[in-house]
């Protein structure tokens, strides 16, 4: 599998799955529309105002003490080599862009997504180049901390809109295809023991020969979720 193209053993990783959005989901994000605080131009800022309009505040504050020793813990098993084994990526891509320590200093322009008439910019969890044609696989590292925390097969939301807002980088706007990964794992403490299992991968092939892979009902519901997001958010895609 490893010697395949990526794009040859896409279906390993997903099947461009998309969730619709609950009538309750469009409702807080459209209750938190004038909510400003936090708003910015960073894509975090974006997908941090989504997860805080979907969740209550007894939520959101348990995930933030529960699990940053635990996100520790992953990053630290999230690496190279367990990427390209987990995903079948050869190393005909070459891996552009790391930024799990958060120890990056190039943020990326986004053009294309405007905010209070000003750009967007964002930096990438894991971004593979293909060095023979320049395609992209961005990946998005996510993390459940609850034993019964039920993770949908699409992902969060906020890390759909993030994965969603990477696809639109100046600089990677010269990949014919792009595929966009959320890599989801669960890590929680059990009977003094920590317990680390890779969950799920839902995936996207986002942008197939040049243009948004809009033949993929899947990709259509995505792009369109996360461009009715935005504009609650306040944002327009140009």
């Amino acid at each position: 599998m490893s010697n395949k193209r990526f794009s040859q053993v896409f279906n390993y990783i997903g099947d461009n799955i998309t969730i619709g959005l609950t009538k309750n989901d469009k409702f807080k994000l459209s209750m938190n529309g004038e909510y400003t605080k936090g708003k910015g131009n960073n894509v975090t800022d974006f997908s941090n105002w989504v997860f805080n309009s979907l969740h209550n505040k007894t939520d959101r504050l348990y995930n933030q003490e529960n699990g940053k020793e635990l996100e520790k813990i992953i990053i630290n098993r999230r690496t190279e080599n367990y990427i390209r084994k987990n995903y079948g990526i050869s190393f005909d891509w070459e891996l552009e862009y790391n930024d799990l320590n958060q120890t990056q200093n190039k943020v990326y322009e986004i053009s294309n997504l405007i905010f209070r008439d000003k750009k967007l910019y964002g930096k990438p969890d894991i971004v593979f180049r293909n060095k023979q044609n320049n395609d992209r696989i961005i990946i998005e590292l996510k993390s459940s901390t609850g034993i019964y925390v039920d993770i949908p097969e699409d992902g969060w939301i906020n890390m759909k809109c993030q994965l969603w807002s990477y696809s639109y980088i100046d600089e990677f706007q010269d990949s014919n295809n792009i595929f966009l990964v959320g890599d989801i794992h669960r890590v929680y403490y059990h009977e003094n023991q920590i317990i680390f299992s890779h969950e799920k991968s839902p995936s996207w092939w986002f942008k197939k020969n040049g243009v948004i892979n809009f033949s993929e009902s899947g990709v259509k519901e995505f792009h369109n979720q996360c461009v009715e997001i935005f504009k609650i958010y306040g944002g327009r895609l140009v």
